[in-house]
């Protein structure tokens, strides 16, 4: 499946060159994309990003990535970009709602129904990938985490 339009480098993979193919990190995955959530560590440069690309790359998933950066401090921002990155697969779709001033008292219920929709559009196998996470943490994003990826 290829993502129709140029996308914005917030939204896109990074492309590797040569990246070396690291099976056994690939099989802690494979067997770990039965749970909700997949969280990658390590200090800057250990290659998580080349990791979870290149996983992606050779399990040829469909994948939503996502760079996080100080920008996304403001939540309304995350919403915006990332249902971007969502209208690219489903063309056919409705837009997403944006996090406006009328759903912003309700962050965990307004978040809860987006994901939920989101998710609902799009392939079981499909990969939500938030590279850089730290950048944009601590932050209501920390909030979204936890009751929209991991609950829902």
């Amino acid at each position: 499946m290829t993502m129709p339009g140029a996308p914005l480098p917030k939204l896109s993979r990074p492309r590797l060159h040569d990246a070396l193919a690291r099976e056994r990190l690939f099989a802690s995955l494979d067997s770990a994309r039965d749970r909700p959530m997949i969280w990658i560590s390590g200090p800057p440069g250990a290659g998580k990003t080349t990791l979870a690309g290149s996983y992606v790359e050779a399990r040829a998933l469909a994948g939503l990535w996502y760079q996080v950066d100080p920008g996304d401090l403001d939540i309304s921002t995350f919403f915006y970009f990332l249902a971007e990155a969502a209208r690219r697969w489903q063309t056919e779709a409705p837009p997403l709602p944006l996090l406006t001033q009328e759903y912003s008292a309700d962050l965990s219920g307004f978040s809860r129904r987006w994901f939920r929709e989101m998710y609902s559009r799009l392939a079981s196998s499909t990969m939500l990938v938030l590279d850089n996470f730290q950048d944009a943490s601590p932050s209501q994003l920390d909030i979204v985490l936890v009751y929209c990826i991991i609950l829902e």
